[in-house]
C-alpha cells in the first residue's frame, strides 16, 4: 500500500473549451495542448447523462468511448462507475463520496479525484504514464468525481463555483 499521496496539481492546468458551434468538448492540457476530443455530449452540456457513452478522439486520431456508468441497475451514483479503455489499458472512475471518486488503472487504485469550488484536484497514488495522466484528467472534467445533490450544487452556486 502506498502512504505517499501527493497532490497532482497540475490537474488545474488542465481545462475543457467548446469551439463556437459547440459541436465537441476539447480537453487542453497545462501548455494548452489538445489532448482529446469528445463528441456526443449536447451542445448545452459538460457532463454525459447516465449510463451515456461518448466517443474521445485523440490526437494520434485513434478514438475510444468514455461511458458514464456501468451498472443497469438503481439510481444512486455509487453504484456507477466511469469506464475508459485508453491505450491497452481500462480505466474505471468510480465515486466514494459526495465529492470524491478513485481513479482505478487496470483495478489498481491510481489516484483520488477531488470536486472542489476552484476545479477538480486529484490526488496521487501512484507514478502516472501519460495516459493514466490523461484519463484522470477525463474524468475529473468530463464525468466529474463525487455524488452530486440538490444542495450541493446550491451551495456551490451560492460560492460561485461552476
Amino acid at each position: 500500500m502506498i502512504t505517499d499521496v501527493q497532490p497532482f496539481l497540475s490537474a488545474r492546468d488542465w481545462r475543457v473549451t467548446k469551439p463556437p458551434d459547440r459541436s465537441y468538448l476539447s480537453l487542453l492540457d497545462g501548455s494548452g495542448a489538445e489532448r482529446a476530443r469528445v463528441h456526443g455530449l449536447g451542445r448545452m452540456r459538460v457532463h454525459p447523462r447516465a449510463r451515456q457513452v461518448v466517443e474521445v478522439q485523440l490526437p494520434d486520431g485513434s478514438t475510444t468511448t468514455l461511458r458514464n456508468g456501468l451498472r443497469r441497475w438503481g439510481t444512486r451514483r455509487a453504484r456507477t462507475r466511469g469506464s475508459l479503455p485508453l491505450g491497452g489499458a481500462r480505466y474505471e472512475f468510480e465515486h466514494r463520496t459526495s465529492r470524491r471518486a478513485r481513479v482505478l488503472g487496470d483495478g489498481v487504485w491510481i489516484a483520488t479525484a477531488h470536486r472542489e469550488i476552484r476545479g477538480p484536484a486529484v490526488e496521487l497514488r501512484a507514478v502516472l504514464s501519460p495516459d493514466d495522466e490523461l484519463a484522470c484528467a477525463l474524468f475529473a472534467h468530463v464525468l466529474g468525481p463525487g455524488r452530486g445533490s440538490v444542495l450541493g450544487a446550491l451551495a456551490e452556486g451560492m460560492a460561485g463555483g461552476s
